[in-house]
């Protein structure tokens, strides 16, 4: 493994159909690479035996792929990573090795994020990811602003889907923000801009909101998955996340996975993002009767 390369350009998993109509962002986990990953997504079907994309064929699925870092967990020794960490039982312990990682990722995400809008409009471009790819997704969604890229009504992103993850920033934001918030609207938006501001002042991000303006990511309905038998990522640490974004006013759908580790579980968590896809981002599903036969196409 080469630490001096940059990482490998995004594995693109093009719409099954004609049209394009949202695009989903989504990080693989620790350890990981986006290539893998997408073919690991790709196979995982529905309850009706379909992936995503056949249920809904305007969908395009973009896979980062992390750098190569040296691992600290693993003494040095290099391994595909969004940032460095030293304990995934204290996730946010020894922030300041994480900063420089997360920092460089949360723009990548930034930059995708515009991209993709400006194909397909601010509300239909989710993010996401697994494990280590959640954590970094989750300090996206709350450190970057895209207020700029409304179209109709408030700019925010029009989904996140988290799965097995953490916010690395939890507890600094439970130090903070939340620990002078009032429970008045005012006191509400006050906690919002405390908490985005935490994270950009962390990662010396440019700040989102004007006091008394709620940040992008309150206007973003989130879906949390996490499996109960997660040992690698235990669920308080999703539990935490879910609590957090809830009292920060967002909209969040939380689902533990019985008797399950850390990954996704098929094929409830594909049924899960379907369901989100519809009911929450405002996605059409074709009727599973009349989904083609999935292939995939990566770009």
């Amino acid at each position: 493994m080469d630490l001096d390369a940059p990482a490998p350009a995004p594995t693109v998993s093009l719409p099954h159909g004609k049209e394009h109509t949202h695009t989903f962002i989504f990080l693989h986990g620790r350890g990981d690479t986006g290539s893998n990953f997408a073919r690991c997504f790709a196979r995982t079907r529905t309850w009706q035996n379909h992936s995503l994309q056949a249920l809904f064929p305007s969908l395009k699925i973009i896979y980062p792929c992390a750098p190569v870092r040296k691992s600290s967990m693993l003494g040095g020794s290099p391994l595909n990573q969004w940032f460095d960490i030293s304990s995934l039982a204290e996730p946010w312990r020894a922030m300041d090795q994480q900063v420089a990682g997360l920092k460089e990722n949360v723009e990548m995400i930034q930059t995708l994020v515009r991209e993709e809008a400006a194909k397909v409009g601010i509300k239909n471009v989710i993010i996401g990811g697994l494990s280590q790819g959640c954590a970094t997704a989750l300090t996206a969604l709350l450190g970057l602003d895209v207020s700029d890229l409304e179209t109709e009504g408030q700019g925010a992103l029009g989904g996140f889907i988290g799965i097995a993850g953490w916010l690395p920033q939890a507890k600094d934001i439970q130090n903070t923000a939340m620990s002078s918030a009032t429970t008045s609207d005012n006191g509400a938006t006050h906690l919002q801009v405390g908490a985005a501001r935490c994270v950009q002042d962390t990662l010396s991000l440019p700040p989102s909101s004007k006091d008394g303006v709620s940040p992008s990511f309150v206007h973003t309905p989130c879906l949390l998955g996490h499996g109960t038998h997660d040992f690698k990522v235990v669920i308080n640490h999703g539990e935490t996340v879910r609590d957090m974004l809830k009292e920060l006013g967002s909209d969040v759908t939380w689902t533990p996975y019985h008797e399950w580790g850390h990954w996704w579980k098929e094929p409830e968590t594909m049924d899960d993002i379907a369901m989100f896809f519809t009911e929450k981002v405002g996605m059409v599903m074709v009727d599973p009767g009349q989904a083609e036969t999935d292939h995939v196409e990566f770009g």
